[in-house]
């Protein structure tokens, strides 16, 4: 039986594939190492979430809003993510906030103004319009 996405869930090792979640409000839910393939999550509000050592793969987050949510060891992997304000995520409450790492990615119009990007890593990706001071 999969695991539906609602608030306040725990979420632990879940694959999650082709979820439609464009749109929705999620919050307080907490995902630890899960792997999201063919999920969108375009215009998705994420508060007060947790997103730690997931993974994911061919994805849409474009618009996505991530207000006061925690980001440590994500990976996307072939994913749309146009137009997201990083900025807007919890950075500070991590104690050891792991790198985000983008792979073949379009990442346009986003913006990570005064992050400390030091091991961000960003691979074959297309980054135009994207505020990195």
């Amino acid at each position: 039986m999969a695991v539906e996405i609602v608030d306040n869930l725990d979420c632990f090792a879940e694959a999650f594939k082709g979820l439609n979640f464009h749109g929705k409000e999620i919050k307080k839910a907490e995902f630890e190492d899960c792997t999201f393939n063919s999920c969108d999550f375009s215009e998705t509000f994420f508060s007060s979430c947790r997103f730690i050592e997931c993974t994911f793969i061919n994805c849409n987050l474009s618009l996505m809003k991530l207000n006061s949510t925690k980001l440590s060891a994500l990976r996307f992997d072939s994913c749309k993510m146009v137009g997201i304000d990083w900025t807007m995520a919890d950075w500070k409450s991590l104690l050891t906030a792991e790198p985000l790492r983008f792979n073949a990615c379009i990442l346009n119009d986003s913006c990570f103004f005064g992050l400390d990007l030091e091991e961000l890593v960003i691979k074959a990706c297309r980054a135009t319009e994207v505020d990195f001071r």
